[in-house]
């Protein structure tokens, strides 16, 4: 099994590198304010109003979202769902982002074992290494005897290899071993972040999940009037063996990575009567010194759910305004998602790896295929998109016009890949 990873491996980096060079980055749009009504779906509507936007209720703004904000070509992903970066992506106008947050623990991947092991041989022959040089000052005899017990020693440390201490297993540090919350893509929770290995550059470990949040406090600081919504798609209740987190707690671990972000205090928790009424307007939040609303898809310290309605994820299947969750109920808070499942950029190199794979008949696919079942299954269905057409203004403004009608209340969040696009 681990010969067939390694050649699928080998065979995904072969094409991906193989192919032509990356599309250049289009320029990032010039930033609009947190909140202010970003898509001009609004712009009839608001010039009849005498009201600011920071007088208005933030529930009855309409707010750019990226979806998938971490998994982005500059922070080094093959698959990914924005082009630009974090700060990349606030500069095209988003507010609002999709973070998927798993548990990770590098000593436990396969890598991380090997080199842990090879850390750890390495380690026992230098010492090994040091004590034969002192004796060959000695004489040849001495030099013998050393080495002879070497060879000894050795032996008896295999038979008890077993038994040395966890600690001795990692990559570098102690630090490297803990299970920490960490930026990953894949549906499985608690796979120790299996599939993302193979679709970040290099094979990278993901991200630790606190240091996206530092950049986007960063952001905040250097613009103070702007408030923004995070939306955490939290596995940190996954916990498995796979992945060290066994025992840990998911809502203290969120609280933690937010706290040691520098977000903490900025955080605004909306009381439950949120759920079915308007929420405060933007002007109210800043007086207060808070710019940070957080709604969780999962356990969650901070709102949850239950503040919002939202849409089905995958355009291929739900191409109007089919509901995920909430619909034509209270709920005063409306998500649209408004992209594909499963989708490559038109004219990527993954798309140009995959239509030369069809037409050369690509052995990966089989090995996919017996490998990971359900990966081949949904690869067999990835769009190939052109996301101008996909974010046009036209498109958005159909299935926004036609969710409003539905719903009773016009959607908040317009969440998109590749925000710099349409």
């Amino acid at each position: 099994m681990r010969g067939t990873i390694i050649t699928i491996a080998a065979l995904l980096v072969g094409i991906y590198w193989g192919a032509n060079n990356l599309l250049a980055q289009q320029a990032a749009t010039k930033p609009a304010p947190a909140g202010v009504s970003i898509s001009k779906i609004l712009e009839e509507q608001q010039k009849k109003t005498k009201t600011t936007d920071s007088q208005v209720s933030m529930s009855k703004l309409v707010w750019l979202g990226a979806h998938n904000s971490p998994m982005n070509k500059g922070d080094k992903w093959r698959y990914y769902q924005q082009t630009g970066t974090l700060k990349q992506q606030w500069a095209a106008g988003a507010r609002a982002f999709k973070v998927p947050i798993h548990w990770f623990n590098p000593g436990l991947t396969i890598t991380g074992k090997i080199v842990g092991e090879a850390e750890k041989v390495v380690g026992e022959v230098k010492k090994e290494v040091k004590k034969v040089a002192k004796e060959v000052a000695s004489g040849a005899k001495k030099v013998a005897s050393a080495v002879e017990g070497l060879f000894k020693k050795s032996k008896k440390k295999s038979k008890t290899v077993k038994k040395s201490s966890p600690s001795r297993t990692s990559r570098t540090s102690s630090s490297s071993r803990q299970s920490i919350p960490s930026l990953c893509h894949e549906p499985d929770g608690s796979s120790n972040c299996k599939l993302t290995l193979w679709t970040r550059k290099d094979n990278a470990d993901p991200r630790p999940a606190v240091n996206f949040f530092r950049e986007l406090k960063q952001l905040l600081a250097a613009n103070p009037n702007e408030i923004v919504i995070l939306l955490p798609e939290s596995f940190l209740h996954k916990r498995s063996e796979a992945n060290g987190a066994v025992g840990k707690n998911a809502l203290i671990a969120l609280q933690q990575v937010i706290k040691g972000s520098g977000l903490g205090g900025l955080v605004y928790n909306l009381d439950k009567k949120y759920r079915n009424e308007d929420w405060p307007s933007r002007e109210e939040l800043l007086k207060q010194g808070k710019r940070v609303i957080i709604l969780v898809d999962g356990p969650s310290p901070y709102n949850d759910v239950s503040f919002y309605k939202e849409t089905q994820f995958d355009l291929n299947k739900s191409n109007n305004c089919e509901m995920r969750r909430g619909g034509r109920i209270g709920k005063n808070f409306f998500l649209m998602n408004h992209f594909r499942e499963i989708s490559l950029i038109s004219g990527s190199t993954l798309h140009k790896a995959f239509q030369v794979g069809a037409k050369v008949g690509s052995p990966i696919s089989g090995l996919v295929a017996k490998q990971w079942p359900s990966l081949a299954k949904n690869l067999k269905k990835a769009s190939f998109t052109n996301y101008k057409s996909l974010n046009s203004k036209a498109n958005l403004k159909r299935r926004y016009c036609m969710c409003k009608k539905q719903e009773g209340i016009a959607p908040n969040i317009l969440l998109l890949d590749f925000v710099e696009q349409g």
